[in-house]
Parts: structure tokens; sequence; C-alpha cells
């Protein structure tokens, strides 16, 4: 038993305000934290949440004292990072910037996303020039059917997206009219131009009605 928690005892059975219980119990304990510092096993002063040293088999930081587990390993040990890194794989990483370990070990961020401060993050400067991120993707809104204008916009079944607005794109010599292509020049509902309705028993030539 080291001096610390002869120290530690002595205290205890000099302190008149504590019970002969609990003098028991602390003396109980210390002998017990002396038990296993000597297989290696450190406790706090009264015995209880018991770490293991270098070396020793673990699952998870928080039982090394020194609280890094190696994961490669899975025993306790100093990390061989360098400060500001943290090792992810056996591999030191950067858990703040890297977007494979973002915050903490196996986190991966989205196509298009970049880890700022260890949050994954959809930001214009993660994306190229004349693109947005939508959802994590990169997309020019410009002409994405399912990202017209704004992220989300999606362009009805037989549209173009066309400058970031959703628009019919009719065959050549066709005019969209109300979301159908139509030859104004011969179409007698639309003759000429949309809307345009000859009368009964005219004929659309040219673009004009004529009996």
């Amino acid at each position: 038993m080291g001096y610390n928690r002869f120290d530690e005892l002595a205290k205890v059975l000099a302190d008149s305000s504590i019970s002969r219980r609990e003098t028991i119990r602390r003396l109980g304990a210390g002998l017990v934290g002396a038990a296993l510092a000597s297989v290696g096993i450190a406790s706090d002063a009264y015995g209880s949440i018991p770490c293991k040293h270098d070396g020793q088999k673990c699952k998870a930081n928080a039982e090394c004292c020194n609280g890094n587990c190696d994961p490669s390993k899975k025993t306790c040990a100093a990390s061989s990072c360098p400060t500001g890194t943290l090792s992810c794989g056996g591999t030191c990483v950067n858990t703040a910037t890297d977007i494979h370990n973002c915050g903490t070990c196996g986190t991966t961020c989205t196509t298009g996303q970049s880890c700022v401060a260890g949050a994954c993050v959809g930001t214009f400067g993660s994306c190229p020039t004349g693109t947005v991120n939508c959802g994590g993707t990169c997309v020019n809104t410009a002409i994405d059917i399912h990202n017209c204008g704004t992220c989300g916009t999606t362009c009805a079944t037989g549209q173009s997206c066309v400058a970031g607005a959703c628009v019919f794109i009719c065959p050549t010599g066709t005019v969209n009219c109300g979301g159908t292509c139509v030859n104004t020049a011969a179409d007698i509902r639309n003759c000429g131009a949309c809307g345009t309705i000859c009368a009964t028993g005219q004929s659309c030539v040219q673009g004009v009605c004529a009996a």
C-alpha cells in the first residue's frame, strides 16, 4: 500500500466526525484499491471507479486511466498522435476537418459536404462555382429539373429547366400553348397565336382564320 493510501486512512481515522461503519467501509475500500493496484488496475481514493493501465485490454477510452484505448490493438496506451488529432483505426486524423471522421471516428459526411469544427455542413463554398448544395449534392439550379431555380423545385413531366424556370420545350414549328405544343399556323384553337379560335366552318391557314 502506497504513502497516499496510508495518508488517506490516517485522515479517516483521525476524523472523529465519521462513524465507525463509514471508517470500516473506507478502510476496506483502501485495501481493495491496493489489491487492484497490485495487478495493474488503478482506482480513486475510495477504491471506486477502477481504470486500466497501459498495455491492458480495453474496449473504450473511459476504461483507461490515460483516457486512450488504442482501437487497433484494443489496449490502453498513451496516444502517439500529434496534438489536435485522434487515432481512428490506427490513423491520426483531425476530427474537426476530416470528412470521413467528422467529430468522431467513423462519421462520414455526405457528398458535397465539408467537415467544419467537427460537424458536417453543406455551404455554397463547398460546391464548385455555378452550383448549389441541395441535400448534400452540388447541382446547377439553372438547368436541374429536380432543383429548378431553388432546391427541391421539380419540373413537371415534359418540362425542362431553362435559366432556373420550368418550361415546355416544343419541337421546331410548334409553340407552347397552355402546356401543349401546337402549330399556330394550322390550329383552329390557336390560330396565329395561343388562344385565337377560328369561327365554326373556318380553317386556320398560315396562322389566319379563313372560310
